[in-house]
């Protein structure tokens, strides 16, 4: 069978972080521990998470750095009751959008 993922590629919007390698399997960012190391002609979908609705359980903000040896995730704690009370208070957005960033899922 071919290999599934062709080439390095970056990801964002879905929200849980992790890698698939070039055969589908889904590694998460806990099993890497933190750091994905490339290789030369490395082929994987890095998912950099979300800064604004992580749904890992973890409610701080997720992003990533390429120091190009190496993908390494990060979060970064940020005021998590304020952006919530915004949402709430925005008409047109459910509040659920809003109590679900306490939980970080």
């Amino acid at each position: 069978m071919p290999a599934l993922v062709k080439a390095l590629c970056f990801v964002g919007h879905t929200h849980i972080p992790g890698v698939i390698d070039q055969d589908g399997e889904f590694m998460s960012v806990e099993a890497l521990g933190g750091r994905f190391e490339l290789e030369e002609g490395s082929r994987a979908i890095v998912n950099v998470g979300s800064v604004g609705q992580p749904r890992d359980l973890d409610s701080r903000s997720g992003y990533v750095m390429l120091d190009g040896a190496a993908v390494t995730f990060r979060r970064v704690e940020y005021d998590v009751n304020a952006a919530m009370q915004d949402i709430m208070n925005e008409s047109a957005l459910p509040n659920a959008n809003g109590e679900r960033l306490l939980r970080g899922m």
